[in-house]
């Protein structure tokens, strides 16, 4: 059933692009505030200065379990990028993000199949997607943040697919789309909006005090639609730090997807724990600690595979003189 295990890892591609929005734990860090008072209220929200410049490492790690024909399977992901983001405002009061990817270094494993890609690579490698880490070193994006976190549009998309499409000019088709496909899960859809998302998804909508919750759900829109719902806690807060930590339940969507032409029926589900630690002036991400685990089944032409997830996420940030 080779058809099968092609279909297994194109499935286990869209459920990476899936883990690398992440989900956060708890570090324990609440001992080291000395707290506002927990009688008053207070309204979160994101103020960072104009002008200003930040600088985020982000590490994500994933690794994916499967069984099919009494044969386990482990696939190893680990992306390392580093982002500057610098500030503007614009005339309705709505922030500016320019992102530029300083470092891009993704690697995976399946059996005994190894890739290693490195964006300081893509002038010299053969590889076409580790030549596209070039175009995204040098592309101009631009992502367009309320107040309130709420993502309201990325601007540079096209034009870093048109920049891609025409490196492709004299490649195979089949190389071609392949390499599309790739992007579109470890780049477009995943480096960039949902890094964004982890940095900016967390604020509530009113004024809250020490120890006030609030619900927040999400979906992942991605091939594998994964929907979780989450109770957030500010758990302490002082002139410098905030912290917040939540704990959610997420599963996959019931309907099917489609998978080079054959249905596909993910049925997974997971529990998660997460930890923000915000700089109080500014509502900017300093930290996160990040760990997930999900399992279930893929329904495959008739087979039934189990699967089992980790995924593991830091995120370190810090504003630049």
């Amino acid at each position: 059933m080779n058809l099968i295990k092609s279909l297994l890892a194109v499935i286990i591609g869209a459920v990476v692009f899936v883990l690398l929005s992440g989900c956060k734990i708890s570090t324990g860090r609440s001992e080291h505030y000395e707290s506002y008072d927990p009688s008053k209220s207070y309204k979160l929200t994101l103020t960072p200065e104009s002008g200003s410049k930040y600088y985020f490492l982000i590490n994500n790690e994933t690794r994916i379990k499967t069984e099919y024909e009494d044969k386990k399977t482990d696939n190893i992901n680990r992306t390392t990028n580093g982002v500057y983001y610098k500030i503007d405002k614009d005339s309705v009061g709505d922030y500016l993000f320019h992102i530029t990817y300083d470092s891009v270094h993704i690697y995976t494993k399946n059996k005994d199949n190894e890739t290693d890609l490195d964006m300081s690579n893509s002038s010299s490698t053969m590889d076409p997607v580790e030549k596209m880490l070039g175009i995204l070193k040098n592309a101009n994006v631009t992502a367009t943040i309320s107040p309130k976190g709420e993502i309201k549009q990325i601007h540079g998309y096209d034009e870093m697919t048109g920049k891609i499409m025409e490196s492709f000019t004299n490649t195979d088709r089949n190389t071609k789309e392949l390499a599309m496909q790739r992007w579109r899960q470890l780049i477009d859809k995943g480096l960039i909006k949902k890094n964004m998302e982890q940095l900016f998804s967390v604020f509530p909508d009113s004024s809250i005090k020490i120890g006030d919750q609030w619900k927040l759900a999400s979906h992942s829109g991605s091939d594998i639609g994964m929907n979780l719902k989450s109770i957030y806690t500010l758990k302490a807060m002082n002139s410098q730090f905030t912290l917040i930590q939540s704990e959610g339940k997420m599963d996959s969507d019931t309907s099917t997807l489609d998978v080079m032409g054959f249905p596909v029926l993910a049925k997974l589900k997971g529990s998660q724990q997460s930890e923000y630690q915000l700089d109080t002036k500014t509502g900017m991400l300093i930290s996160s600690e990040v760990k997930a685990h999900f399992e279930g089944t893929l329904e495959v032409m008739g087979k039934e595979i189990p699967i089992d997830i980790y995924s593991a996420v830091t995120m370190e940030g810090k504003k630049m003189k």
